[in-house]
């Protein structure tokens, strides 16, 4: 472990925060110190301008040094030139870790780049100071109130975010809350010339309040260690990883975003094989394992149902399960006779996929009716349900037989809806926070499913050491 906790503990949940080079007026810097006032940084905060006296109602000082009490964290948004006294600054104050937005190091492509990393680095170690960046977006911690812009959300949720991306990492905040997900801890390490990838996925590995880690990978500059660290965190949770640069020409644009090296995708494969992580090709599918693995968090088998209004995407929904190397759920005969009970027979199908045909028309209700009986089979390990209303009265029936009846299942539920659930944000936040997990297509829901079951699979062997 190259970092200690109090390190980190100084990153995420600092008790003090000094803003290095936060402007008078609105330039996009003071927009990181306004982050600080909402949703609400809960220890306190130091502009740093030598030009100012206040800023945002706060008293300024001209340098880190110049405070006149304890400083865990700094953030530096002050040029190339100006960073390596800034360092030595926080240095002699004893600042424990300096977040380093600036840009101009090794993802500039030129010599000079790499030469200005080895030396504030060079210089961050004389001083005892540990380096997030540089080139980042710096931290969103809801516990603390770190964020990276104002008005993220402020509720504490158990899903951490590495990212070497350093928009990225504000916009899947941003999405994992519109798929009801809260987020424990989020950090984009940009050109990691000191703290990695490694070292946060170690600590998020064993951080109690995350339980889901999730990544953006362009390349890494220690495999072997990355490997160690992965391993690690995955024997204790799941760890979906998002890895671009795969081809030459990704590989080229890795090497101008944040300087890193991608690497052989046949060498990253084999990474994801020995250390249990798991393998994201798009970001969709990232958001759409850790969903899966956020609301469902253990597995207890690969036997899906299929409930679904429409048939077209009950058929494919079947081929989505085989091609996952997932199982149709043969539903009993005691299950199709208590079918037949609730279901029209016409244009209705009651075995596996169950085909609703046109009764869902007619009685919206049918849908938690069907999931009822379905989730009391007992060859069913989970269901998906395509379908809900298509006007504003059937969609609020829906929404209220979905809610009452998700107390007594017993299985996981994966809802779709081909009709779309981001038109309407407080209706997905009432079936999210009753804890159904929505998705836009049966395809992304099993997929993600099947991620998990192989996840939960896997650890199983691993501690049964076969």
């Amino acid at each position: 472990m190259s970092y200690t906790l109090e390190q980190m503990k100084a990153i995420f949940t600092p008790r003090s925060v000094a803003v290095v080079g936060a402007p008078r007026t609105f330039k996009p810097g003071l927009v990181f110190l306004q982050a600080l006032l909402d949703p609400g940084f809960k220890g306190d905060v130091f502009p740093i301008n030598p030009s100012a006296d206040q800023i945002l109602g706060l008293k300024a000082y001209p340098s880190v040094g110049a405070i006149p009490m304890p400083v865990d964290l700094a953030i530096a948004l002050v040029s190339v030139d100006q960073i390596f006294d800034v360092i030595e600054d926080c240095a002699r104050k004893g600042v424990k870790a300096v977040i380093v937005f600036t840009s101009g190091f090794g993802e500039t492509g030129n010599s000079a780049g790499p030469e200005r990393e080895r030396k504030m680095l060079a210089v961050a170690r004389a001083g005892n100071v540990r380096l997030v960046g540089p080139n980042c977006m710096g931290i969103y911690c809801p516990e603390s109130g770190l964020a990276f812009f104002p008005s993220m959300p402020a509720i504490e949720g158990p899903v951490g975010f590495v990212s070497q991306s350093g928009s990225l990492s504000a916009f899947v905040a941003l999405m994992g809350s519109l798929r009801g997900m809260s987020f424990s801890k989020v950090v984009s390490i940009g050109n990691e010339c000191d703290l990695s990838s490694n070292d946060f996925i170690e600590y998020l590995g064993a951080d109690e309040k995350t339980t889901i880690i999730a990544a953006y990978l362009e390349g890494t500059r220690d495999g072997k260690e990355l490997l160690r660290a992965l391993r690690r965190a995955s024997l204790k949770k799941p760890v979906v990883i998002w890895k671009t640069g795969r081809t030459s020409t990704g590989a080229c644009a890795v090497a101008s975003h944040t300087g890193s090296l991608a690497g052989s995708d046949d060498v990253w494969d084999s990474v994801f094989r020995q250390s249990g992580a798991i393998r994201a090709q798009t970001l969709e599918e990232m958001i759409d394992i850790a969903t899966a693995f956020y609301y469902i968090p253990k597995t207890t088998g690969r036997r899906l149902a299929i409930i679904s209004g429409p048939g077209g995407p009950a058929v494919a929904a079947a081929d989505a399960i085989e091609h996952n190397g997932l199982v149709m759920a043969p539903l009993s005969e005691k299950t199709i006779a208590r079918l037949r009970r609730i279901v029209p027979p016409s244009g209705a199908s009651l075995r596996n996929p169950v085909d609703l045909g046109v009764a869902p028309w007619a009685m919206i209700s049918i849908y938690s009716d069907t999931l009822r009986v379905v989730d009391a089979d007992e060859s069913v390990d989970a269901a998906v349900l395509i379908g809900g209303g298509l006007t504003p009265s059937t969609q609020q029936e829906y929404l209220e037989s979905m809610l009452e009846l998700k107390p007594s299942l017993k299985k996981p539920c994966m809802l779709i809806s081909l009709a779309g659930f981001t038109g309407d944000i407080e209706f997905c936040k009432k079936l999210q926070s009753a804890g159904y997990p929505l998705f836009s297509s049966p395809e992304r829901a099993i997929g993600a499913y099947a991620k998990v079951a192989q996840y939960y699979e896997w650890r199983k062997r691993m501690e049964s050491g076969d």
